[in-house]
This record gives C-alpha cells, sequence and structure tokens, in this order.
C-alpha cells in the first residue's frame, strides 16, 4: 500500500508507511454487511429467506387454485339444479298434468302447476336444514 492509499498515514504524521506489527484495524460502519456473524448462521438467514419467499409464492398459488375450483364446483351443482328443477318441470307438464285434466275442471289443483312440486320440493329441502 502507497502512502497515498494508505487510511492511516494522515495519523503518522509525515505521511511515513506503517510497520504492519503497528496497525490498527479499521472498523467499518454498520451497514449491509454482517462481519459478526459466522458463514453458517449467514448460509441459515439466506437459506430462510429464500424458504418464506417459496412459502409465500406456494400459498399465493395454492388459494388461488382452490378458489378456482370452489367456484367451478359451485357453477357445476347451480347447472345440475337447474336442469332437475327444468326435468321436474317438464315431467310435470307432460305426465302429472294431463292426469289431473279431469279434476282441474272441477276445482284448481295446484300439483297441475309445474313450479308447484320443484317450489314444494324446495321448501321441504330448506325446512330440513
Amino acid at each position: 500500500m502507497s502512502r497515498i492509499d494508505d487510511p492511516l498515514s494522515s495519523r503518522t504524521g509525515a505521511g511515513l508507511p506503517i510497520s504492519p506489527s503497528r496497525r490498527v484495524a479499521v472498523r467499518h460502519r454498520p451497514g449491509y454487511r454482517l462481519p459478526h456473524l459466522s458463514l453458517l448462521a449467514k448460509f441459515n438467514l439466506i437459506f430462510l429467506a429464500v424458504f418464506l419467499v417459496g412459502l409465500a409464492a406456494t400459498g399465493f398459488l395454492a388459494r388461488r387454485w382452490l378458489q378456482d375450483g370452489a367456484q367451478e364446483q359451485v357453477a357445476d351443482r347451480a347447472r345440475l339444479l337447474m336442469r332437475s328443477a327444468g326435468a321436474v318441470n317438464q315431467y310435470t307438464a307432460d305426465h302429472i298434468r294431463p292426469l289431473l285434466e279431469s279434476q282441474l275442471r272441477e276445482r284448481f289443483v295446484p300439483e297441475a302447476v309445474p313450479a308447484f312440486s320443484r317450489a314444494r320440493g324446495a321448501g321441504h329441502a330448506v325446512q330440513g336444514l
């Protein structure tokens, strides 16, 4: 190290080189470096940071995947309920109403209305909950 590059040259007075045995350790200001930690501790901190980032990313993706699956399941059940309601409606109109035609001339029979059996079944299902 030359006299100009030597950080201790201003302390020696005339800028004379200092012998290696008389050099004083220069303390660094605290910053981004962790000089007091061992290599194993530094590795563990880096490993922990990578693990936490991976865990957060996995959690985000899993949450998104599960929500998409739940929405698809709800949509499938809604389609099934709509199809079954349509089938009940069609069955009532095609099979039950013709059987009740004679009674419909004398009095009103609620079972002849296609939506009645569907509403009645839904009401019983709700009461059962």
